[in-house]
């Protein structure tokens, strides 16, 4: 009897992350392999505006393994995507071509407001949101997603480059970060998010946050007031002490984080769904 095997690899601006799941009659899937690998492919695109040799090499390296481990798995589908650094190298399409030659995995270059719904039906799948009004913000390396939704229905989107890596190119050349940099960085961001929301206040019952690997929801006291949007980056608030370089940069080569997303201890506005 042949399985019902699926895979989907996220190459993100600092890291590329592989899930494997079996998926049963009912629709329900069970996790497999979870791999994740730091590469940092969007190091140097912003001063360079394309994939140095060195990023390229690490990202098809850990892209060669996953599709490895896929293949052993007997998957049936296999979905890639690539988000901000690729979308914004001048030498991404031919990263694209590059994968598909020498590895076999067709790539999806995804806008960021794809990434924001994908993020959406993701939060969606742990978390019972219906009747709920919430705001979810996703800050990934390169870009920072931020959706405000009732229930399974998307109000806005918005996709500000504001990712952890695009910053520490950007503002930062110490380690920790100096205040003048600090707060040269923290006008940037402020300005950035006055520009994209016409208020600073968005009623919402409830509050997603996180990176790329984990969301944490928030609700009742948390944010049963109108929620002020205060981005966080690897969960430093840029409101209080500066943030080390360290703490924007990356994580340790080879960490595996743990299983998606989480619920915090918010109240009953974030209920957990079935995640199957």
């Amino acid at each position: 009897m042949k399985r019902n095997r699926l895979a989907a690899i996220d190459l993100g601006t600092n890291s590329v992350r592989c899930i494997v799941v079996e998926v049963d009659k009912l629709g329900k899937f069970k996790v497999l392999d979870d791999e994740k690998a730091s590469v940092r492919l969007g190091e140097g695109i912003v001063k360079e505006g394309a994939i140095s040799q060195a990023a390229w090499q690490r990202t098809m390296d850990a892209l060669s393994r996953m599709k490895k481990i896929i293949d052993g798995y007997g998957v049936i589908g296999i979905e890639t995507v690539a988000t901000n650094a690729v979308r914004q190298a001048a030498n991404g399409a031919a990263f694209v071509k590059a994968a598909a030659d020498n590895i076999g995995l067709s790539i999806d270059i995804i806008s960021g407001e794809e990434e924001a719904e994908l993020a959406t039906l993701s939060a969606l799948n742990n978390f019972d949101m219906e009747g709920t009004r919430y705001a979810m913000v996703d800050i990934g390396g390169g870009s920072v997603e931020v959706i405000t939704a009732l229930g399974s229905h998307i109000d806005e989107v918005f996709s500000l480059e504001l990712g952890a890596v695009n910053l520490t190119e950007n503002f930062i050349t110490t380690d920790p970060i100096n205040q003048k940099e600090y707060l040269r960085l923290r006008r940037h961001v402020r300005k950035t998010l006055k520009a994209a929301f016409t208020s600073e206040e968005i009623p919402v019952h409830c509050l997603l946050g996180g990176d790329h690997d984990r969301h944490r929801c928030y609700g009742d006291g948390d944010a049963q007031r109108r929620v002020r949007f205060h981005p966080r980056l690897r969960g430093v608030p840029l409101g209080g002490g500066a943030p080390s370089r360290h703490a924007l940069k990356k994580e340790p080569e080879g960490e595996k984080s743990g299983a998606g997303i989480e619920s915090g201890q918010g109240g009953h506005h974030c209920r957990r769904g079935n995640r199957g």
